[in-house]
């Protein structure tokens, strides 16, 4: 390790990054390491440290070099390093994995349909034209939540230069359940918090919002059959709370009556599901979405203790291998931390961490609570 001078012998392009940084921070004291690595101490009191920082990235970014940003017990330490290399993105898994789950959701809708596994007195007699154009629907439609979610990542990947892979989705078994949701992979560090927040933030809202087209469109599908058409004791209908109140809206009807229909049966499994990963993916636990949200807005000692909050509340919702999951893969692989690890979360996105949290109580409280595809293996909190 060498000290830097001013008038210090160094190659072009290290003198570049050194007057880069000098332009934008104080610094008290700079290091070359044997490595390559530039080591900079920069003075306690700092300005507009998180716009200098990124303006250092994107002409860091034009010689294949990055930059750390940390604190330290005498101020803060900032390290300029090589880019990891990444190998070209391979396509063929990702498209294999996606055409695998389309086939997997297709044989669900299509077996609900044909086996009535809903127990829906409407869903009889259907022609195989009708079942595999439902079938066809529900595909659209639950991949499209799923879809669209792992969209949000990849424009606020996109939004602040991030690399980051396909989406693989992960095909379910046909008639207990469909997907097992879909991954994204960052190939950057976040620059910042703002943009850690915004990765984990934008997949949720980004899928609850066609979730919420999807139940809106399963709302107006319902058929309303006086219950006399039907055997004594003859019922169907949702248990939650959300459902309840958007299809009072949508088919307003008075007297005892049957509400349900093929379509209304899948697009509403479809759109309950959409509802559960949204909750799922906003708990503030370790690799989640809501992990990285929660993972800007706090110190890595309080994420830690929101993580095992998180899986206490699995456990006792009844979700014991995500929680085991989670719990095991949280010991072994760190969460995701900014490049820029000093500068604090906006004002806004503040706000909006709280609003994470009252937006998944909701969803938990009216969507997901008493739901009947969630109940058998759900306990009542």
């Amino acid at each position: 390790m060498t000290s830097i001078s001013p008038q210090g012998s160094t190659s072009n392009s290290s003198e570049r990054e050194i007057d880069s940084v000098r332009q934008r921070f104080s610094v008290s004291s700079e290091f070359r390491l044997d490595n390559g690595v530039l080591e900079f101490n920069l003075e306690p009191l700092q300005t507009n440290m998180k716009a200098g920082f990124l303006s250092l990235l994107d002409e860091l970014s034009q010689y294949g070099r990055t930059a750390v940003l940390r604190r330290t017990d005498q101020g803060f330490q900032l390290m300029v390093v090589d880019k990891p290399p990444f190998g070209k993105q391979r396509i063929r898994i990702p498209l294999i994995l996606f055409s695998a789950t389309i086939i997997a959701v297709f044989l669900d809708g299509f077996l609900r349909l044909r086996y009535n596994l809903f127990s829906d007195p409407l869903v009889t007699n259907l022609s195989i034209g009708s079942e595999i154009e439902f079938a066809a629907l529900y595909v659209l439609s639950l991949l499209g939540i799923l879809g669209v979610h792992e969209l949000g990542h990849k424009v606020a990947s996109k939004v602040h230069k991030m690399n980051s892979s396909w989406p693989y989705f992960i095909p379910g078994l046909p008639s207990i359940w469909p997907t097992f949701g879909a991954v994204i992979s960052a190939r950057d560090a976040p620059p910042n918090r703002d943009a850690l927040f915004d990765l984990g933030l934008s997949g949720p809202v980004a899928g609850l919002a066609i979730t919420v087209l999807v139940s809106i469109i399963a709302a107006m599908s319902v058929q309303l059959i006086p219950a006399t058409a039907f055997p004594a004791g003859t019922t169907f209908g949702s248990g939650d709370f959300f459902t309840s109140f958007l299809i009072g809206i949508a088919k307003p009807s008075s007297g005892n009556q049957i509400i349900a229909g093929p379509i209304f049966d899948l697009l509403y499994f479809a759109y309950s599901l959409g509802f559960f990963v949204t909750f799922i993916n906003l708990l503030p636990a370790w690799q989640l979405d809501g992990g990285h949200i929660a993972n800007s807005a706090v110190s890595p000692k309080v994420h830690r203790i929101l993580t095992f909050a998180s899986v206490i509340l699995m456990f006792a919702a009844g979700l014991f291998l995500m929680a085991l999951l989670i719990l095991f893969m949280s010991g072994r692989t760190p969460s995701l931390r900014p490049l820029d690890d000093v500068s604090p979360l906006s004002r806004n996105r503040k706000v909006l961490f709280i609003l994470t949290w009252v937006l998944a109580a909701s969803i938990g409280a009216f969507v997901i609570y008493n739901n009947p595809i969630f109940s058998p293996f759900l306990f009542k909190l």
